[in-house]
């Protein structure tokens, strides 16, 4: 049984992962370079987003109690791994999308100039260079994520540290609050005998 906030992150990873893989199919079937790139583009900003949203899922399932959580850790493993078939999917897009010239060997060198074959060549290593760059931003932003979850949390733990000592400290006051008033009763009983015991003894000594 899941959290409505986790049922939450999986409607939203399920949208993520249909939209990732519309772009992917879309950048298979483009060959405008700019085309290509604002797609590629979009595609590492939804997986950072997927990223983000695996964190959060991660972190539900961390707090949920024990007969939750290791449905909730499952499911989030599940979506981890769509997650890199879809990085997988992405690469071989970049890969296999840009269409060689069928113009092979023709005309291109009688003019001096540069082949298609060359410059599809040139347009795939920058595609694979920017992708190469991306997924190093990407990989990074992940560590920066992890700290931040590993930071929240020791946050968590620290407070929860704190209230336990607070309730502890509560508790010890209280003993001493009662301590103090036994004591005070015990103080006033002693009195009042010790005036009585004061008050027989004139009377004996006057009797």
């Amino acid at each position: 049984m899941t959290s409505a906030v986790f049922s939450g992150y999986l409607e939203e990873h399920s949208e993520l992962c249909a939209s990732i893989g519309r772009s992917i199919a879309q950048l298979r079937s483009l060959t405008d370079l700019n085309e290509r790139r604002s797609t590629q583009a979009s595609v590492e900003t939804e997986l950072i987003k997927a990223d983000e949203l695996l964190q959060q899922m991660d972190l539900e399932a961390r707090s949920a109690p024990k007969v939750s959580a290791r449905e909730m850790q499952a499911r989030t493993k599940s979506c981890r791994d769509e997650i890199k078939a879809m990085r997988v999917s992405l690469k071989q897009a970049l890969i296999s999308g840009i269409p060689q010239s069928s113009e092979r060997g023709g005309g291109g060198g009688s003019n001096g100039g540069v082949s298609d074959d060359e410059v599809s060549e040139n347009d795939r290593a920058r595609l694979l260079k920017m992708g190469e760059r991306l997924h190093d931003g990407s990989s990074k932003l992940k560590t920066a994520m992890k700290v931040a979850l590993e930071a929240e949390q020791i946050g968590m733990s620290i407070m929860g540290d704190l209230r336990s000592q607070r309730e502890t400290i509560m508790h010890a006051t209280g003993t001493m609050q009662r301590a103090n008033e036994s004591l005070s009763r015990s103080k006033r009983t002693l009195s009042a005998i010790s005036q009585r015991a004061l008050s027989n003894k004139v009377l004996m000594t006057h009797g």
